[in-house]
């Protein structure tokens, strides 16, 4: 499991090389419709820790908590992983992010797909400043609605 204690900086790399070793890639490359789902995310950061709810849905990622709305992609790597881009913004100055006082960022993050493809674990930087680390643990909470049925 994702530990609580990967709160801080220094506990990020120890944090990642322990979910690259829980969340072992499958021998083959996931299904983008098969990550479909609601999520909720935990997420430690340069200064402080968070945590959030994530839609999937194609290769589109959207969500949020009570201060920042995230938006992006993802697509399948080379290495049977996931790629992603997503961009941050504030909407409620009450609360810094989790790199401090960064309002609107962007994040490139890489990261592993469960074998169950229940959960991911994700790792990168803020774009153009790679002493802000992030890594984020998804995990699902539930399917997305089917429209055809």
């Amino acid at each position: 499991t994702f530990k609580s204690n990967c709160l801080l900086l220094s506990d990020l790399v120890a944090c990642a090389k322990q979910s690259a070793a829980i969340f072992r890639p499958s021998q083959r490359k996931k299904d983008t419709k098969m990550l479909n789902g609601i999520y909720s995310t935990n997420f430690a950061g340069s200064v402080t820790a968070g945590s959030g709810v994530v839609i999937i849905d194609g290769g589109r990622i959207m969500g949020g908590d009570s201060s920042f709305v995230y938006r992006g992609k993802h697509r399948p790597d080379e290495k049977n992983g996931i790629t992603a881009v997503i961009d941050v913004e504030k909407h409620n100055d009450t609360l810094l992010s989790i790199f401090g006082d960064q309002k609107d960022f962007r994040l490139n993050l890489n990261g592993v797909v469960a074998a169950d493809g229940k959960s991911l674990t994700l790792s990168g930087q803020v774009e153009g400043k790679p002493h802000l680390m992030i890594v984020m643990k998804l995990t699902k909470l539930s399917d997305l609605i089917d429209e055809e049925k």
